[in-house]
Protein backbone atom coordinates (compact mmCIF):
# COMPACT_ATOMS: atom_id res chain seq x y z
CA UNK A 1 0.00 0.00 0.00
CA UNK A 2 1.05 3.42 -0.55
CA UNK A 3 -1.29 4.45 1.66
CA UNK A 4 -4.20 3.95 4.28
CA UNK A 5 -6.64 6.56 5.05
CA UNK A 6 -8.58 6.38 8.46
CA UNK A 7 -11.02 8.28 9.59
CA UNK A 8 -10.79 6.98 13.21
CA UNK A 9 -8.31 6.53 15.98
CA UNK A 10 -10.02 2.82 16.56
CA UNK A 11 -9.46 1.89 12.62
CA UNK A 12 -5.93 3.96 13.18
CA UNK A 13 -4.93 1.32 16.16
CA UNK A 14 -5.66 -1.69 13.99
CA UNK A 15 -3.25 -0.92 10.81
CA UNK A 16 -0.87 0.24 13.18
CA UNK A 17 0.45 -3.28 13.71
CA UNK A 18 0.37 -4.27 10.49
CA UNK A 19 1.90 -1.71 8.42
CA UNK A 20 4.35 1.18 9.00
CA UNK A 21 2.84 4.05 10.75
CA UNK A 22 4.55 6.38 7.81
CA UNK A 23 1.63 4.46 5.80
CA UNK A 24 -0.84 5.36 7.91
CA UNK A 25 -3.26 8.49 8.21
CA UNK A 26 -5.50 9.27 10.40
CA UNK A 27 -8.07 11.98 8.89
CA UNK A 28 -10.61 11.78 11.53
CA UNK A 29 -14.52 12.02 10.80
CA UNK A 30 -16.50 14.72 8.62
CA UNK A 31 -20.20 14.69 8.36
CA UNK A 32 -22.43 16.87 5.95
CA UNK A 33 -23.71 19.65 7.93
CA UNK A 34 -27.29 20.27 8.46
CA UNK A 35 -26.86 23.27 10.52
CA UNK A 36 -29.38 25.87 9.63
CA UNK A 37 -28.43 29.57 11.70
CA UNK A 38 -31.47 30.69 11.10
CA UNK A 39 -33.70 28.05 13.06
CA UNK A 40 -33.83 29.51 16.87
CA UNK A 41 -33.18 26.39 19.81
CA UNK A 42 -36.43 25.41 21.23
CA UNK A 43 -35.66 24.11 24.93
CA UNK A 44 -38.56 22.26 24.81
CA UNK A 45 -37.96 20.05 21.97
CA UNK A 46 -35.83 17.15 22.11
CA UNK A 47 -35.12 14.51 19.56
CA UNK A 48 -34.27 10.56 18.67
CA UNK A 49 -33.01 9.67 14.85
CA UNK A 50 -34.48 6.44 14.90
CA UNK A 51 -32.29 4.45 12.01
CA UNK A 52 -32.14 0.96 12.78
CA UNK A 53 -33.41 -1.40 15.68
CA UNK A 54 -30.44 -2.69 16.15
CA UNK A 55 -28.60 0.07 16.79
CA UNK A 56 -30.94 2.17 19.00
CA UNK A 57 -32.85 0.62 22.52
CA UNK A 58 -35.94 3.52 21.89
CA UNK A 59 -38.02 1.70 23.79
CA UNK A 60 -36.15 2.15 26.81
CA UNK A 61 -36.06 6.16 26.43
CA UNK A 62 -40.56 5.97 25.82
CA UNK A 63 -40.60 3.52 28.79
CA UNK A 64 -39.31 6.05 31.20
CA UNK A 65 -40.58 9.67 29.24
CA UNK A 66 -42.67 11.56 31.79
CA UNK A 67 -45.43 14.16 30.92
CA UNK A 68 -43.49 16.58 32.67
CA UNK A 69 -40.54 16.20 30.11
CA UNK A 70 -39.84 18.43 27.06
CA UNK A 71 -41.58 17.26 23.88
CA UNK A 72 -39.64 14.02 22.39
CA UNK A 73 -39.81 13.90 18.19
CA UNK A 74 -38.99 10.78 17.32
CA UNK A 75 -37.91 10.64 13.67
CA UNK A 76 -38.24 7.33 11.87
CA UNK A 77 -35.71 7.17 9.55
CA UNK A 78 -36.39 4.93 7.15
CA UNK A 79 -37.38 2.34 9.08
CA UNK A 80 -40.68 0.20 8.03
CA UNK A 81 -42.98 -0.80 10.67
CA UNK A 82 -40.67 -0.11 13.81
CA UNK A 83 -40.86 -2.62 16.59
CA UNK A 84 -41.96 -0.03 19.16
CA UNK A 85 -44.47 -0.10 21.92
CA UNK A 86 -45.27 3.29 21.10
CA UNK A 87 -46.28 5.35 24.18
CA UNK A 88 -49.36 7.72 24.33
CA UNK A 89 -48.04 10.78 25.53
CA UNK A 90 -49.06 14.41 24.63
CA UNK A 91 -45.23 15.46 24.55
CA UNK A 92 -44.35 12.60 22.23
CA UNK A 93 -44.22 12.81 19.04
CA UNK A 94 -43.98 10.06 16.34
CA UNK A 95 -42.45 11.07 12.76
CA UNK A 96 -42.56 8.64 9.97
CA UNK A 97 -42.97 10.96 7.02
CA UNK A 98 -40.30 14.06 6.91
CA UNK A 99 -38.94 16.14 3.49
CA UNK A 100 -35.98 16.91 3.91
CA UNK A 101 -36.40 20.68 3.96
CA UNK A 102 -38.90 20.02 7.06
CA UNK A 103 -36.40 17.21 8.78
CA UNK A 104 -33.54 19.96 8.96
CA UNK A 105 -35.75 22.67 10.07
CA UNK A 106 -36.83 20.22 13.01
CA UNK A 107 -33.51 18.90 13.97
CA UNK A 108 -31.84 22.39 14.11
CA UNK A 109 -34.62 23.42 16.28
CA UNK A 110 -34.28 20.70 19.08
CA UNK A 111 -31.40 21.32 21.73
CA UNK A 112 -31.18 17.88 22.87
CA UNK A 113 -30.31 14.99 20.66
CA UNK A 114 -30.42 11.38 21.59
CA UNK A 115 -27.61 9.48 20.07
CA UNK A 116 -27.03 6.24 21.88
CA UNK A 117 -26.51 3.64 19.10
CA UNK A 118 -25.57 0.37 20.85
CA UNK A 119 -23.63 -1.22 18.51
CA UNK A 120 -19.75 -0.34 17.41
CA UNK A 121 -20.68 2.77 14.79
CA UNK A 122 -19.50 6.30 13.90
CA UNK A 123 -22.36 8.28 14.13
CA UNK A 124 -22.88 10.94 12.08
CA UNK A 125 -26.22 11.71 13.70
CA UNK A 126 -23.57 12.92 16.63
CA UNK A 127 -21.46 15.20 14.39
CA UNK A 128 -24.38 16.80 12.48
CA UNK A 129 -25.63 17.45 16.68
CA UNK A 130 -23.44 19.22 17.85
CA UNK A 131 -22.98 21.03 14.34
CA UNK A 132 -26.23 22.19 14.60
CA UNK A 133 -25.25 23.96 18.33
CA UNK A 134 -27.31 21.20 20.09
CA UNK A 135 -26.47 18.76 22.48
CA UNK A 136 -26.07 14.82 22.05
CA UNK A 137 -26.81 12.39 24.35
CA UNK A 138 -24.44 9.72 24.14
CA UNK A 139 -22.95 6.35 25.88
CA UNK A 140 -19.68 6.82 27.58
CA UNK A 141 -18.18 3.87 25.71
CA UNK A 142 -17.42 3.51 22.54
CA UNK A 143 -15.55 4.49 19.14
CA UNK A 144 -18.40 7.14 18.77
CA UNK A 145 -16.40 9.23 21.11
CA UNK A 146 -13.94 10.05 18.90
CA UNK A 147 -16.37 12.51 17.78
CA UNK A 148 -18.08 13.77 20.53
CA UNK A 149 -17.41 16.91 22.25
CA UNK A 150 -17.47 14.71 25.95
CA UNK A 151 -16.93 18.08 27.77
CA UNK A 152 -20.15 19.43 26.35
CA UNK A 153 -22.71 16.18 26.12
CA UNK A 154 -24.17 13.99 28.60
CA UNK A 155 -23.33 10.52 28.63
CA UNK A 156 -25.12 7.38 29.93
CA UNK A 157 -23.14 4.87 31.53
CA UNK A 158 -22.77 1.77 29.60
CA UNK A 159 -21.28 -1.77 29.74
CA UNK A 160 -19.50 -3.63 26.59
CA UNK A 161 -20.29 -7.12 25.33
CA UNK A 162 -18.80 -8.88 22.20
CA UNK A 163 -21.67 -9.53 19.87
CA UNK A 164 -22.07 -13.13 19.28
CA UNK A 165 -20.53 -12.79 15.52
CA UNK A 166 -17.60 -11.96 17.31
CA UNK A 167 -16.91 -8.89 15.55
CA UNK A 168 -17.51 -5.21 17.01
CA UNK A 169 -19.29 -4.54 19.82
CA UNK A 170 -22.13 -4.52 21.72
CA UNK A 171 -22.82 -2.09 24.61
CA UNK A 172 -25.53 -2.12 27.23
CA UNK A 173 -27.24 0.18 29.82
CA UNK A 174 -29.98 0.16 31.87
CA UNK A 175 -33.08 2.16 32.70
CA UNK A 176 -31.97 3.43 35.48
CA UNK A 177 -28.47 4.64 34.21
CA UNK A 178 -31.02 6.40 31.44
CA UNK A 179 -32.61 7.59 33.71
CA UNK A 180 -29.93 9.26 36.25
CA UNK A 181 -28.74 11.06 33.06
CA UNK A 182 -32.26 12.45 32.10
CA UNK A 183 -32.15 13.90 35.58
CA UNK A 184 -29.19 15.78 34.83
CA UNK A 185 -30.35 16.97 31.74
CA UNK A 186 -34.19 18.24 33.13
CA UNK A 187 -31.94 19.95 36.22
CA UNK A 188 -29.57 22.05 33.30
CA UNK A 189 -30.97 25.39 32.54
CA UNK A 190 -31.57 26.59 28.92
CA UNK A 191 -28.62 29.37 29.11
CA UNK A 192 -26.32 26.63 30.04
CA UNK A 193 -27.48 24.30 27.37
CA UNK A 194 -26.84 26.84 24.98
CA UNK A 195 -23.05 27.38 25.85
CA UNK A 196 -22.84 23.50 25.54
CA UNK A 197 -24.28 23.65 22.06
CA UNK A 198 -22.43 26.27 21.09
CA UNK A 199 -19.04 24.94 22.20
CA UNK A 200 -20.24 21.54 20.38
CA UNK A 201 -20.61 23.56 17.28
CA UNK A 202 -17.17 25.25 17.27
CA UNK A 203 -15.70 21.27 18.07
CA UNK A 204 -17.19 19.49 15.18
CA UNK A 205 -16.44 22.66 12.97
CA UNK A 206 -13.00 22.37 13.82
CA UNK A 207 -12.86 18.82 13.06
CA UNK A 208 -14.32 19.33 9.89
CA UNK A 209 -11.68 21.56 8.86
CA UNK A 210 -8.90 19.40 10.39
CA UNK A 211 -10.52 17.06 8.02
CA UNK A 212 -9.84 18.55 4.90
CA UNK A 213 -6.15 19.97 5.47
CA UNK A 214 -4.94 16.59 6.38
CA UNK A 215 -6.34 15.06 3.62
CA UNK A 216 -4.92 17.25 1.07
CA UNK A 217 -1.77 17.55 2.54
CA UNK A 218 -0.90 13.95 2.73
CA UNK A 219 -2.42 13.21 -0.89
CA UNK A 220 -0.39 15.86 -1.73
CA UNK A 221 3.01 14.45 -0.56
CA UNK A 222 2.36 11.08 -1.58
CA UNK A 223 1.04 11.01 -5.22
CA UNK A 224 2.41 14.85 -6.06
CA UNK A 225 -1.14 16.32 -7.42
CA UNK A 226 -0.93 19.35 -5.68
CA UNK A 227 -2.91 21.27 -8.43
CA UNK A 228 -6.02 18.58 -8.59
CA UNK A 229 -5.65 18.36 -4.61
CA UNK A 230 -6.71 22.24 -4.43
CA UNK A 231 -9.82 22.05 -7.07
CA UNK A 232 -10.80 18.94 -4.91
CA UNK A 233 -10.98 21.02 -1.55
CA UNK A 234 -12.56 23.94 -3.45
CA UNK A 235 -15.29 21.65 -4.73
CA UNK A 236 -15.81 20.18 -1.08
Amino acid sequence: FDLIICKTKYCYDIFKDLVDEDKLLNIGWRSPDLSLPNIEKEYDQYMVLYNDPYFNELQKILDIWKIEYPTLNIVFNGVNNPNVKRINLPNINYIENLSNEKFEELFNKCVVHFCLDVIDNFNHSIVQCQLSKSVPVVLNKGPSLEVVDTDNCFMVSSNKKKNKGGLGSLYKYSTDDLQYTLDKIMNTKPEILDIMGRNCHEYSSKNQNMFLDKITTKLSEVFNITKKIKSIKKEI
